[in-house]
């Protein structure tokens, strides 16, 4: 067993290797940690600043890493991890991420998400669904990650959110990439999104992001006086 203290917070748990020239593991940790002081331990340098609060009570395990792959390929996780007002700025991002609130529970390689809500700039979500695979997304090398979700907002920015950087924004040109390894289904109900000219309420719809993809079908929307309903597809591959 092991315990620590990060000033008013607290770790515990327990901890097995076997074999340490390739170990498997084994183990159970309990926390309640604020991440500012979490952050000044750790010292993340991709991170700017970092505040709010974990908890988290889980246990985990697995086999020694694979000869062939080099990766550990038997993950299992349990437990529950709640984020609770996380404040967060990243470095060479101008955007701020704010008031993140969440709700998840591991399940051997996935992650159910029983609330996950949020602020990104102006632009709010209202997440809940499943991260599929999340655990050998993280662990191992070309591992696929699904998002099978629902996705809920009052108001998005594309403006903000595809010009993070200042100098692109000042410009007038977006950026937009697809991770070949994301995988999103999201059922969506978006209240009101802005574009550039184009401003649109109510709208409804299916968003799916696979192979550099996405696919918006079928997707009901207000704008102009009048609704429309269309589908969609963005070709990120080239």
């Amino acid at each position: 067993p092991f315990s620590a203290t990060i000033d008013e917070g607290a770790l515990s748990g327990e901890l097995t290797l076997m074999n340490l020239a390739n170990p498997s593991f084994s183990g159970k940790v309990k926390a309640n940690l604020d991440l500012a002081n979490v952050q000044k331990f750790i010292k993340i340098d991709t991170i700017e600043s970092l505040t709010g609060k974990v908890n988290i009570d889980a246990a985990f395990s697995g086999d020694e890493k694979s000869v062939s792959s080099g990766n550990y390929e038997n993950i299992t996780t349990t437990g529950d991890l709640k984020i609770i007002d996380m404040n967060l700025k990243l470095k060479n991002y101008t955007l701020d991420f704010s008031g993140i609130n969440g709700d998840f529970k591991f399940d051997n390689n996935d992650l159910a998400v029983s609330t996950f809500t949020g602020k990104i700039a102006s632009s709010d979500f209202e997440l809940k669904g499943f991260f599929r695979n999340i655990v050998g997304f993280v662990m191992k090398e070309n591992q696929s990650i699904m998002v099978d979700a629902t996705l809920n907002s009052k108001n998005i920015d594309l403006n903000e959110l595809l010009s993070n950087k200042s100098e692109v924004s000042k410009s007038g040109k977006y950026k937009l990439r697809f991770s070949e390894f994301i995988d999103v289904n999201l059922n969506s109900e978006i209240q009101h999104l802005v574009f550039r000219k184009f401003d649109s309420t109510n709208i409804h719809g299916v968003i799916k992001i696979k192979d550099k993809k996405m696919v918006v079908d079928p997707i009901v929307l207000s704008t102009m006086g009048g609704t429309i309903t269309t589908s969609g597809l963005i070709d990120g591959t080239d």
